[in-house]
């Protein structure tokens, strides 16, 4: 499961162990009205649906990967967070259009300088989904929010 690299962000086997723990004891703990319970990200990845991964990114992740990833990684899933939860909100102003627009852009320059490193040995990295971020501003303006599509 882990791929241990040099990079800053990347997590000791340790650290995710003590996330998986953290996960499994919140449990018990998370409010029906924000949607299932939370799931350990090991156990159930292969099967995390659009509404799993929603409550990651916009949820979960910020409080289990605080104190884990360094204030600089941190910093930048922080901006792509907020992007996604005012993406995914029911209603999404001119200003919050502007502001996921300004997160995903700066999200998008981070992870290619950072993650991806203009490298060719690290091209499994660049994901699709990851280029389809810088088109989600236009893809509300054209269907609406997120989470109707």
């Amino acid at each position: 499961m882990f791929e241990i690299t040099d990079d800053d962000y990347c997590l000791e086997p340790e650290q995710w162990y003590q996330l998986l723990a953290n996960m499994e004891a919140s449990a018990p703990t998370f409010p029906a009205a924000f949607g299932d319970k939370i799931k350990r990200i090991n156990c159930y990845i292969s099967t995390w649906r659009a509404s799993d991964w929603k409550n990651w990114v916009c949820l979960f992740a910020l409080i289990f990967l605080h104190d884990r990833l360094p204030d600089y990684d941190y910093y930048y899933f922080d901006l792509l967070s907020e992007a996604m939860t005012l993406a995914t909100s029911r209603s999404i102003s001119r200003v919050d259009l502007a502001t996921i627009h300004k997160n995903l852009t700066i999200f998008i320059e981070y992870y290619e300088r950072d993650v991806y490193q203009y490298k060719w040995g690290r091209w499994s990295a660049m994901l699709s989904v990851y280029h389809h971020l810088i088109h989600i501003v236009d893809y509300i303006e054209l269907a609406g929010p997120a989470w109707v599509f």
